[in-house]
Formats: structure tokens, sequence, C-alpha cells
């Protein structure tokens, strides 16, 4: 992300006049390095629309498959397309034209606070989806002759994930900016001098990110399916042989979800508090 200083002056067109600053970080002028993180790009993009369509078409053409754990990872679909068809492209882009924003007026400036808030919300949509999973997980072992969570209460909170998440990135809506430089080109830009009117404000509103969507997720997570595992190795000392090989089967699906989820929601934990410490260490205002 590139980071600058800037001169609050607002004109009619809601865009801003950047003042010379410190960038703090900036993509590398080498063309062989700038080949190589697009094609990377471009095979993660791929995988993605590709791995995420093939998951979508068996979903909705089998009936088998329309339960509740997998209406949540069709969520987690859903939040992973945002991501690799509204965000990467403008990536790709950073790459290649750097910080020009090429859609002028209000047309641009709706287009740089959606994709400036994909990238956002997909990953508290992610995070909580992953909640959502684990209790529901977490109720299947400890209540298994009772549907706590039906597939119409899933629905409802997985809504609910995307409604949290927009409400949580709301101040986004009223500081990402489209900016003019000094040069005449556009940029699109996170001003947090106008989502929070001071620094404090603007401090507790990213713990207060931290702790809701990183800090307790991870720690409910843990929590839950050590719960799980405990229940299902107490169950296999009170069952007879034929049930004792069927409960040591689904303990190995459960085990491999367990491992899935913390592998894939560890490094997503630890990007995003990355991405985070880094911003409060650099205090510059955020490109999106």
């Amino acid at each position: 992300m590139e980071n600058v200083t800037f001169s609050l002056n607002v004109n009619n067109n809601h865009s801003l006049l950047v003042a010379p600053g410190i960038q703090c970080f900036t993509f590398t002028n080498n063309i062989a390095m700038k080949v190589l993180m697009i094609f990377a790009y471009s095979v993660v993009m791929g995988t993605s629309i590709v791995g995420n369509t093939i998951l979508a078409v068996v979903y909705f053409k089998s009936r088998n498959m329309k339960n509740t754990v997998n209406c949540c990872i069709m969520n987690m679909v859903f939040a992973d397309l945002l991501v690799t068809l509204v965000y990467m492209p403008r990536m790709v882009g950073r790459i290649l034209v750097g910080l020009e924003w090429l859609v002028e007026g209000t047309p641009g400036l709706v287009l740089c606070i959606v994709v400036s808030l994909s990238q956002e919300i997909s990953i508290c949509v992610s995070i909580l989806t992953v909640v959502v999973i684990a209790f529901e997980r977490f109720f299947a072992v400890a209540f298994p002759l009772r549907l706590v969570i039906s597939k119409k209460l899933s629905i409802g909170l997985l809504c609910g994930t995307w409604l949290v998440s927009l409400a949580a990135r709301s101040p986004m809506f009223y500081g990402v900016k489209t900016v003019r430089f000094r040069s005449g080109e556009l940029g699109c830009f996170w001003m947090h001098d106008l989502s929070f009117q001071t620094d404090e404000a603007r401090r507790f509103y990213h713990e207060f990110m931290l702790v809701v969507f990183y800090g307790l997720p991870l720690a409910c997570i843990t929590s839950l399916y050590t719960v799980i595992v405990i229940f299902l190795r107490r169950r296999q000392d009170l069952i007879d042989n034929n049930t004792r090989d069927l409960a040591l089967a689904t303990n190995r699906k459960v085990t491999k979800m367990i491992l899935a989820v913390i592998t894939g929601v560890s490094p997503l934990l630890v990007v995003v508090f990355s991405c985070y410490t880094t911003r409060r260490i650099l205090e510059c205002v955020i490109f999106l």
C-alpha cells in the first residue's frame, strides 16, 4: 500500500490536492519483478475464479450439498470472488500505472469506494463465516439429536456477516476519496482525517476492529474446536466396536476440517495483524 501526506483542500468534485510527502511503500521499478508480480497475481486470480466457480456450480446443482456447512463455504466463496474480481485487478493496475486512478468524476469516486471496501469486507465476512462454522460443528457434536443451527438460520446468520462487516467498515464511506495530484493525475485514497475527528477516535476504531474481528474470533474458534475434540474422544469409550469405527471415521473428517480451518484462518489473521501493525507504526494515510 502507498502512503503519502495530503493537504486537505476540498473542492466541489470531492477531490483533494496532494502535497509532497514521504512515500512509505512503493512497488519496484524493475521490469522483471513487475512481470513476476503480474504473473503471480494472474495465477492467483485464475485459480480463484476457476476453483470458486466449480464449487458454486457443484453446490447449486447438487441437492445433497445444500447443508449448513456448505452454505457457509459458499459464503466464503462469494467473499473470495469479491476480492478476486474487484480488488485484485486494481492491484495489477497499481503495478502497471502506480497510484493513478483512471476513472474520473462521480463514477470514479463510486468505483474507488467499492474497490477499497471489497477487500476489507471480504476479510471480515470470511472471519465471521469461519466462526459460524465453528459454532455449527460444536452444536452438531454437543447436541447430536438437535438441529440447533438450521439451514434457514444459517442463511440469516450469513447475511448478517455481510451486514456486520459493512457496518464495521462504514467509516470508509466517508473517508475514501478520489484525490488530485499536483501533476494532474487522479488517485484513490482512504483519508482517515475525514472518517475520524481525532487521533484517539482513529486509534480506538483500529483497536476495536483488531479485538472484535481478529482476537475474539481466534479465541472462539480455538476454544470451540478444542471442546469438539474432547467430546469426540470421550464418546469413543461409550460405544461398541462397529459404532467406534464409524466414530473414528467421523473424527478423521472433523480433524481434517479443523486443520483446514486453522490452516486457512491463521495465515489470514497473521496477514491482517501485520497490516494493522504496519499501519500503526507508519502513522500514514493508507492507500487502498
